[in-house]
């Protein structure tokens, strides 16, 4: 979702870059595929890329660093799931799920 989405231009550019090359020169594909796995395990490795690669209001962690993650995605519906997971950990609730889209959107702009 991150790549195809562009969230993070560099990572989608890379990817269809790559995958050009693959259609131009179908023949090296196999040579490849040892670095492009190499290099998604340099990334996952990495905790900041790692974060960003895997992020999602679902399972994000319910603190900054998870408030960071879903801000990064740029998409108040996630960001209304986030917070409303973060209202019911504190022991909270959400009555007007319209009211909380809302101030997600105020959220992360």
């Amino acid at each position: 979702l991150l790549i195809v989405g562009w969230y993070y231009w560099p990572l989608s550019l890379g990817c269809l870059v790559y995958w050009w090359v693959c259609l131009c020169f179908p023949a090296d594909l196999l040579c490849t595929l040892p670095l492009c796995a190499m290099f998604w395990v340099f990334l996952l490795r990495d905790r900041e890329c790692s974060n960003l690669l895997l992020a999602h209001q679902k399972c994000a962690p319910l603190n900054n660093e998870g408030l960071e993650m879903v801000a990064f995605l740029n998409n108040s519906k996630a960001m209304a799931t986030w917070i409303r997971r973060l209202v019911k950990d504190r022991g909270g609730w959400v009555d007007q799920m319209r009211e909380l889209r809302q101030f997600a959107k105020q959220t992360h702009l």
